[in-house]
């Protein structure tokens, strides 16, 4: 009885608190029952939830372990669902969640019918659609509200073939969701600069597997399922990124070892220069050479407050134009970690593919697996190579130059940076040669989704694709 008392007072204390970031701090502290009647029952229930993933308040506790919580992130979306999900794990991260959210993706291909092609809730809806406004049937995220709205005013028959073919693209989302563990667009994103890149082969099993994945939305749903099933023991998701890793490191070492090394380039050293200025000077203007530059309008700093990364652009002798070109000082690197490489870009990613939902590159562009050539020469603009600064205690430390570029006259601005620095000047020949390629601009192609409005962009020409080859209208 004693035990009863406690549980109901605390639910009842719950039931007086009104702040929400309050509730995400008690929540926790209560006794187990306590918290389940709260989740399943509670109007804020939604809105802790909400709280803790984007004001990141910190964990929910014990209670993220029941199977029932996932409903409590579910969006209409996948690549929603999934975005919520990444942002939820960040604070509540445990091997139940994970397991929850295979058998709760395993219950939804579990509700297909294969008979009609459908899922038990596309069927249901169809049924409610007869009899009920289609304002009053609950939507989720086997018939989001678009789907209803859109089938609302189709006839039956049309109804039934829209929904089949919503019903396969669902099955393949959920699949490469469970299998990757992020969505569809971008799996599929990353899998085609994986193939792209040509200087290094993975295993055939894997080019095979991966192929086979970029073509999942031509298998029969039934072949799709049987697929997930042959794979879902394998850990795919660390495979994949195994095999992400060994090409990115193999193109990042690539581009270190083809930076112009200074000391091993004697010929290009003058010493009388030297002599008389004080400062090793390097002439590279009549030689080929790679540079990886930065522009900085003030002279190099150690420390910076809040800078995560910093945006550099790989030059050459036949194209040498870099971000911010008026700034006063452009600075060349040589010495860094290729493992704190961030993200690579032919374009201007940054100020271009700007977001807010990525910390680490602030960049939604799908980060390149390239030839240094293409890096160059793929756009007329300038490419990005972005590389975290390091963390020391408040501050960040940015990358520490290797030397200074002169393009025209050595200033006396120039000569006391270098010393300052003890780096040396290199003069470098303005080049504005451009090679036969294709101008490129930012599009969809071109960014990771994050959000139901690229989602719906992408679902378009996915439907149209697979319509083709139905050989069906919607």
């Amino acid at each position: 009885m004693e035990q009863k008392r406690n549980i109901s007072k605390e639910y009842q204390f719950i039931t007086d608190i009104h702040n929400t970031a309050e509730l995400i701090k008690v929540l926790p502290t209560l006794h187990i029952d306590v918290q389940r009647h709260f989740y399943k029952f509670s109007s804020k229930a939604k809105e802790v939830v909400r709280l803790s993933i984007y004001a990141k308040q910190g964990s929910l506790g014990e209670i993220t372990k029941e199977p029932f919580f996932l409903s409590l992130l579910e969006k209409e979306s996948m690549v929603e669902f999934r975005k919520a999900l990444n942002a939820f794990m960040d604070q509540n991260a445990s091997i139940e969640l994970s397991n929850n959210l295979i058998e709760y993706y395993e219950n939804i291909l579990k509700t297909y019918n294969e008979e009609l092609g459908i899922f038990q809730y596309q069927e249901e809806v169809l049924r409610q659609l007869e009899v009920y406004d289609a304002r009053t049937i609950k939507t989720n995220l086997i018939v989001p509200r678009m789907d209803l709205i859109k089938i609302n005013a189709m006839n039956k028959e049309e109804r039934i073939a829209y929904l089949k073919i919503k019903a396969s693209i669902l099955i393949s989302n959920v699949i490469i969701d469970a299998l990757f563990e992020d969505n569809y667009y971008n799996v599929l994103k990353n899998l085609k600069e994986m193939l792209s890149y040509q200087l290094i082969t993975l295993e055939k099993k894997h080019i095979e597997f991966y192929q086979q994945v970029l073509e999942i939305d031509s298998m029969s749903n039934q072949e799709k399922i049987t697929f997930y099933h042959k794979y879902k023991k394998q850990n795919i998701k660390e495979k994949c990124y195994d095999d992400l890793r060994k090409l990115k490191d193999h193109m990042l070492t690539n581009i270190k070892n083809n930076l112009y090394q200074l000391q091993k380039q004697q010929k290009s050293y003058c010493p009388i220069l030297s002599k008389l200025l004080g400062v090793d000077i390097y002439n590279i203007r009549n030689v080929p050479y790679y540079l990886l530059v930065r522009s900085l309008n003030d002279p190099f700093l150690e420390n910076v407050k809040g800078i995560r990364r910093a945006c550099y652009t790989l030059i050459s002798n036949e194209k040498n134009s870099c971000f911010q070109p008026e700034y006063h000082y452009q600075y060349g690197y040589n010495d860094f970690d290729i493992q704190d490489i961030a993200h690579v870009f032919e374009r201007d990613s940054f100020s271009e593919g700007y977001s807010q939902n990525n910390d680490k590159t602030g960049t939604n562009c799908v980060s390149r697996l390239i030839k240094i050539e293409d890096l160059l020469f793929k756009s007329e603009g300038i490419n990005e190579i972005q590389i975290l600064n390091k963390k020391e205690d408040f501050d960040y430390k940015p990358l520490k130059p290797s030397m200074l570029l002169v393009y025209h006259l050595i200033t006396k601005r120039k000569l006391l940076e270098a010393k300052r620095l003890n780096i040396p000047l290199v003069l470098v020949k303005k080049s504005n040669k451009q090679k036969a390629y294709n101008y490129e601009d930012i599009t969809l192609n071109d960014i990771y989704i994050s959000n139901v409005y690229e989602e719906n962009e992408e679902l378009k020409n996915r439907l149209e694709k697979i319509c083709k080859k139905k050989k069906t209208r919607l």
